[in-house]
């Protein structure tokens, strides 16, 4: 059951931060009674395991991989000017 809800808050902190805005360490910390420590290693996790997580300024963001393309680039997604780009693109 541990490990049951250990998923559902991972995906739960994905969809979370796939919203359009994204959110800041504080603000994901906060709806998911984390500190703001465990919120870094769950943001690392997803970037080892594929996901690109995007940062702008203090928001955090949750890419999509265009799996059609050659070389995978990230898809656009509605944020501009991106000032930093975390996760894998391979």
């Amino acid at each position: 059951m541990i490990e049951h809800s250990k998923i559902i808050r991972e995906l739960s902190i994905l969809l979370y931060l796939s919203e359009d805005g994204g959110h800041t360490i504080e603000e994901i910390a906060a709806r998911f009674q984390l500190n703001s420590r465990s919120v870094y290693r769950y943001i690392t996790t997803f970037k080892e395991v594929g996901f690109l997580v995007y940062k702008k300024g203090k928001r955090f963001f949750v890419g999509k991989i265009c799996a059609w393309k050659k070389n995978k680039y990230p898809c656009k997604i509605k944020v501009k000017k991106l000032t930093k780009t975390y996760g894998s693109t391979k």
